[in-house]
């Protein structure tokens, strides 16, 4: 079983009040749940599974920093179950060095984490998330329920439309953007996104896939051969996607639409030129001036499910 962040979905084999103790006594089932998931939702998952299979059973993604925990604990148990059916796949996990300008304090580029698995974006979609963000913090209760919380959501998105800092593509005069040793410039101010995203994986805001969406003609004029200059997407590749976003497009995504593709690579360096929302698998935070730099560090194993935005993507290829 899990829970997974980002589509804010729970994937059991069987409907969950019927897994019991004696469930895991006869064939051991373990559940890895992320606690923050579902609008905070996931916590009462996490306490009803524990109370169900038994605690010794339930993994927090959160508190062991992923599921390598629960798998190694796991790794010489027989007839062991996690998912109805799953596949295993190598993930890269990308190392973030931060360096503060010489005009910036180290205490103004504190990062909640150095490595992220899924993604790092900046400008319109991070000052959103940020706001939501800090509004469920002062009030949690308040945003204990989704469709609020999809409300709210919504309110705060159509507020940055009146931000001037996201209008017109002004964040492309805030940070400079090199991907293997390639400077972007040219690209930034020709196409001025609102926001930039450094994807991993084939998952971004509740399971969309914002790099192999569909083209929409109503507002872009783009060609087989754009597709044709990149290398085909992947989470075990070494490399990563870069896509922009005008501030429009950060709906129509969920609509199956996908972004501007700017590049791919394997080391991608900024240099943020003043203070920016930044948001690292889920987590928004402020940052301030400094020097970027995101290589590979290693790869981790992980369990998709055959409902997964990845899975799909892997059998769609298959075919």
């Amino acid at each position: 079983m899990n829970t997974s962040g980002d589509d804010n979905s729970t994937t059991v084999q069987r409907p969950l009040l019927e897994a019991t103790e004696a469930d895991a006594c006869n064939e051991k089932i373990i559940a890895f749940v992320n606690p923050k998931s579902g609008g905070l939702q996931g916590q009462a998952v996490l306490e009803q599974l524990r109370s169900q299979i038994g605690e010794q059973n339930v993994y927090d993604l959160l508190q062991d920093h992923g599921p390598q925990k629960g798998l190694k604990d796991n790794q010489d148990v027989k007839n062991l179950r996690i998912i109805g059916n799953s596949e295993s796949r190598l993930l890269d996990r990308w190392k973030i060095d931060v360096e503060p300008t010489a005009h910036t304090g180290a205490s103004n580029i504190k990062i909640p984490q150095p490595v992220f698995n899924n993604y790092l974006s900046f400008g319109a979609d991070a000052q959103i998330a940020l706001d939501f963000h800090e509004k469920r913090n002062a009030s949690p209760r308040r945003y204990a329920n989704r469709i609020f919380n999809k409300l709210a959501y919504g309110c705060i998105s159509c507020n940055t439309f009146f931000d001037r800092r996201y209008l017109f593509g002004n964040i492309a005069n805030y940070f400079e953007l090199h991907v293997d040793g390639r400077n972007m410039n040219e690209d930034l101010f020709r196409f001025r996104p609102d926001a930039i995203l450094i994807l991993n994986i084939a998952s971004y805001a509740a399971g969309t896939n914002p790099w192999q969406g569909d083209y929409d003609t109503l507002w872009c004029a783009h060609s087989q051969a754009d597709d044709d200059r990149f290398r085909e997407q992947s989470c075990s590749d070494g490399y990563l996607e870069i896509i922009g976003f005008k501030h429009f497009e950060l709906a129509r995504i969920r609509l199956g639409r996908r972004g501007h593709r700017m590049a791919q690579g394997s080391e991608i360096k900024l240099t943020i030129r003043r203070d920016l929302p930044m948001e690292i698998d889920g987590e928004p935070f402020l940052l301030g001036p400094c020097q970027i730099v995101i290589t590979r560090k290693n790869q981790a194993r992980m369990i998709i499910t055959e409902r997964s935005k990845a899975a799909q993507q892997i059998q769609s290829k298959r075919v």
